[in-house]
């Protein structure tokens, strides 16, 4: 990404925003910042630390006491088991409170339409004030100029997106064994992993990692605080534990907005981009949870 590209593309995301009636303020960084009506707000910024993306950083206001953690991470699991977006995050570095964000992310690196851009934004802030809304509810404690003309953000084709149009695909990334249901999913072993691949009604391309360790109950708290660490510290999946009858388990979703469709290179770069952040987060979780990995690498 070159160096005026976070600019143009923090340039098209505050006029998607103005357009659409959302209060979205341009501070002189050159970030974004878009008020909350529950209290709160979410930050916008072009993040490179890992890979370019631009960065939606929910938070509200306050924080609560250490008492309410346990609650805290039952939401945000739930809140991450059931929503495609923002991935929530306990925060509790600072010793005298918790706290709790948001995190959703676009890739920047392959350019978005202005289709794309509005598909993935406006969901994502929507998203963002149920969330808020959300805490304001549980923990009240928690919440207390014309744009310029603009050039394209990407000229390449969309195309609609479907799961036979990534069945195509799947043998040109070297996933030659899969199987579909026909209609909602198609599921893969990768590296000794199960992935299933599905398109859900935003539509979004679901890329889901399952790793089953088949933990007592007894161990949700750690289990949860790991995946938390993982999830504070990586922007592509999201692990949550998962209750099964066999156990606690652990699923990772890495989603990619569809509705405005989906150039050839960005449905490559999504599936491979997905797959790879998935297999090292169940390789980095199961490493820290059992001190071995599902993982098998070439």
């Amino acid at each position: 990404m070159s160096e005026n590209e976070p600019s143009l593309l923090l340039a098209h995301t505050h006029a998607i925003a103005c357009e659409n009636g959302i209060s979205c303020w341009a501070l002189p960084s050159g970030e974004l910042l878009v008020p909350h009506a529950a209290g709160g707000s979410t930050f916008i910024f072009v993040d490179q630390l890992e890979e370019p993306v631009l960065h939606l950083h929910t938070s509200p206001r306050g924080g609560v006491d250490f008492s309410e953690i346990a609650v805290l991470t039952h939401l945000a699991n739930e809140w991450n088991h059931d929503c495609l977006s923002p991935a929530v995050v306990v925060d509790y570095a600072q010793p005298e409170c918790v706290s709790i964000s948001g995190h959703s992310y676009l890739p920047a690196d392959i350019s978005p339409s202005h289709e794309q851009l509005a598909a993935f934004l406006l969901p994502a802030l929507r998203n963002a004030e149920v969330l808020i809304d959300l805490l304001a509810q549980s923990h009240p404690a928690l919440v207390r100029e014309a744009a310029p003309e603009l050039a394209p953000l990407a000229n390449a084709p969309l195309e609609p997106f479907t799961l036979d149009s990534l069945a195509e695909m799947l043998p040109l990334i070297g996933i030659q064994r899969f199987q579909s249901d026909g209609t909602t999913a198609i599921y893969a072993w990768v590296n000794d992993v199960l992935f299933a691949f599905a398109l859900d009604n935003g539509p979004s391309l679901i890329i889901k990692g399952h790793w089953d360790p088949s933990l007592e109950e007894a161990e949700f708290t750690r289990l949860f605080l790991i995946c938390n660490d993982w999830n504070r510290a990586h922007h592509g999946a999201v692990a949550f534990c998962h209750h099964t009858s066999e156990g606690l388990q652990v699923r990772m979703d890495a989603a990619t907005i569809t509705a405005a469709g989906l150039t050839r290179p960005q449905l490559f770069s999504a599936v491979g981009r997905g797959l790879k952040h998935i297999l090292h987060g169940i390789d980095d979780i199961a490493r820290e949870v059992t001190g071995a990995s599902p993982v098998e690498w070439p």
